[in-house]
């Protein structure tokens, strides 16, 4: 897996260049999880939440909007600052 790069911590501060645009998609290294773990940040969120999921099956969650699609993910992890989330080893997938 590579290391966190200014282009993520750019893009992941720029959410109105995000490819993927109200996600961006962030993977990280876990052992427990045959090794790599996936997950995405919304750009509607007031703080820096990684929703520990495939972005590409939140359609099979259910709910109508995005609020109600994201409240039915309950492994997420809340980050204070860019530099704290790309510390635990996320990074734009």
């Amino acid at each position: 897996m590579r290391q966190a790069t200014e282009e993520d911590t750019r893009l992941i501060s720029t959410p109105l260049s995000w490819p993927a645009w109200p996600v961006l998609p962030l993977k990280r290294n876990d052992d427990q999880v045959f090794g790599i773990e996936c997950g995405f940040i919304f750009s509607g969120d007031t703080d820096l939440t990684v929703y520990i999921h495939s972005m590409f099956g939140i359609d099979e969650l259910g709910g109508t909007t995005w609020a109600e699609k994201l409240s039915l993910i309950e492994d997420k992890k809340k980050y204070a600052t860019v530099s704290e989330l790309l510390d635990d080893g996320w990074v734009v997938d």
